[in-house]
């Protein structure tokens, strides 16, 4: 038996992009729930925890991680720009 994904996901209008979307919005509202068995699952796989006792689906592989430390390291890098600019 063969599954044609694309084609179910086309028979809804704008398939390729709803589709997604509204999967990804329902994955981080189970998420958000925190529900314990979700969690307790998410702890056995050794997802690393947000804050004592949460754990969250999103942090999986350290995607949200790595985008704060991007993020922390951009800032670094205006503030030195932006004090160079100011002493000079």
């Amino acid at each position: 038996m063969q599954v044609n994904i694309l084609k179910t996901i086309e028979k809804v209008p704008g398939g390729l992009m709803v589709v997604p979307l509204l999967f990804g919005a329902l994955l981080n509202t189970i998420d958000q729930l925190h529900l314990p068995f979700i969690m307790n699952f998410l702890k056995f796989i050794g997802v690393s925890a947000f804050k004592p006792g949460i754990y969250e689906m999103f942090r999986i592989g350290g995607f949200t991680e790595v985008q704060q430390c991007l993020a922390h390291n951009y800032r670094l890098t205006a503030s030195r720009q932006t004090a160079a600019m100011s002493s000079g």
